[in-house]
């Protein structure tokens, strides 16, 4: 069973993505990848296995090629490294639903939940924590739509896509800790969502490439677009 994941060499992620049979490139069918759930994401799964049974040689099968995934050797690297622009504005838009989602949780119980004779909302610490984490959200929102409109137009977005996944994911991970931490002792438990929220947002700041390698990637486009005249 072949794990696919990403790899910097790409001779061995060709060879991850193909075998060969008399020749032949062996492709795999769209519709049997997903086999064996890993891991799942608020019901989404994240990633499945592939067996050498799901493995066809060309000349085999899905004669049409409407359903293939990878049509010829030597292209599975650009084809992979060529959807990390959608994935990672995808984990952006997952990152803004946390935050928001976190936020709204939040403000929802700072109402509810009382100390000293009023509503936690009144005090001070929990609207310095809600301004924080309202801003926090908005901005991941703005920067996600940014990287989107972008990538519908056709423009290479890499350093959108980038700067929407990096701090939508930080996003939520801090509104997701900060949600937690206004929810005090019943943060940790499962009879409210925080808990899950806050299990899950550390998953966007690794997933399509962790937030370190976003920066070094927005980095170099930006000085790739702004060149000293």
């Amino acid at each position: 069973m072949h794990h696919i994941s990403a790899v910097g060499d790409s001779e061995r992620l060709r060879r991850l993505l193909f075998d060969h049979h008399h020749g032949q490139p062996f492709i795999a069918q769209r519709q049997q990848l997903l086999k064996d759930d890993l891991h799942e994401f608020w019901g989404q799964t994240e990633r499945g296995l592939i067996q050498h049974d799901d493995l066809w040689p060309r000349h085999q099968g899905a004669a049409d090629g409407k359903n293939l995934l990878l049509a010829a050797a030597h292209g599975g690297f650009f084809q992979t490294t060529g959807g990390l622009e959608l994935g990672r504005i995808n984990v952006a838009s997952r990152g803004v639903g946390i935050a928001e989602g976190a936020l709204r949780l939040a403000m929802e119980y700072a109402q509810i939940r009382k100390t000293f004779g009023k509503p936690i909302c009144e005090h001070q610490a929990i609207q310095l924590k809600l301004g924080e984490m309202a801003t926090r959200a908005r901005a991941a929102r703005l920067l996600t739509l940014d990287a989107a409109r972008a990538f519908d137009s056709g423009e290479r977005c890499d350093m959108e896509a980038g700067m929407a996944k990096y701090f939508s994911s930080e996003a939520a991970l801090e509104n997701a800790t900060e949600g937690m931490r206004i929810h005090g002792a019943n943060g940790y438990s499962k009879e409210y969502d925080i808990e899950r929220l806050y299990r899950d947002a550390p998953l966007t700041c690794i997933g399509e490439g962790t937030n370190e390698m976003q920066r070094i990637i927005i980095s170099k486009q930006l000085i790739k677009r702004n060149p000293v005249a």
